[in-house]
């Protein structure tokens, strides 16, 4: 935002809030920054792909359909997520909320009613889904980018490229946002005016 301008500001206060507003910007096709968003040094760079922390945070706050589902419900609410055995509530709490504590229609007045932080119920889960041990301290491990996505009808999952968002062959996915928005065009033709 130029200096001097009216409107809200926002500013990010650690790494983390600066890569989740930059890469939310960069998700959509011609967004931008959200307005009034200052960054210090390099946290202004476009930092890629959401992460599932970054998407969760997103539908937490803006609702499950986002823009698309806007034109004619309410927002579909996330109320809680369970995560397994790596459960951390300090760092599950920050990672899908509480990083966006100055998202709600009291700090932007632009906000809608009923948009903007929603503290999830976060829970942990003792069952063991795989067989691997985990080591106190280890990190998350990322080295191989596959991930499954399907919907339902599918019939099969299609196989992503984690880094890219894309089919592991660099084709877009049928559940990328472009192709979404086309669906939900083709649904909001169909709403009564």
């Amino acid at each position: 935002m130029p200096p001097g301008s009216a409107g809200p500001r926002e500013e990010a206060r650690h790494e983390g809030q600066a890569s989740f507003l930059t890469k939310a910007s960069a998700s959509a096709p011609d967004a931008d920054t959200p307005v009034g968003t200052q960054f210090l040094g390099a946290w202004g760079a476009k930092q890629g792909p959401l992460t599932c922390s970054d998407k969760i945070a997103i539908w937490a706050s803006l609702g499950l359909g986002g823009h698309t589902l806007s034109a004619g419900v309410e927002p579909l609410r996330l109320s809680s997520c369970t995560i397994g055995r790596k459960f951390s509530w300090p760092h599950a709490a920050r990672a899908l909320c509480c990083r966006l504590q100055n998202f709600t229609p009291e700090s932007l007045q632009e906000l809608p009613r009923g948009y903007g932080l929603q503290h999830l119920d976060l829970l942990g889960c003792s069952v063991k889904f795989d067989e691997g041990t985990y080591e106190d301290g280890a990190g998350a491990d990322f080295r191989d980018p596959r991930c499954l996505a399907w919907a339902r009808g599918d019939e099969a999952p299609e196989i992503l490229d984690g880094r890219t968002g894309r089919l592991m062959g660099g084709e877009p996915s049928s559940l990328c946002s472009a192709r979404l928005s086309a669906l939900g065009g083709l649904w909001r033709d169909q709403l009564p005016e």
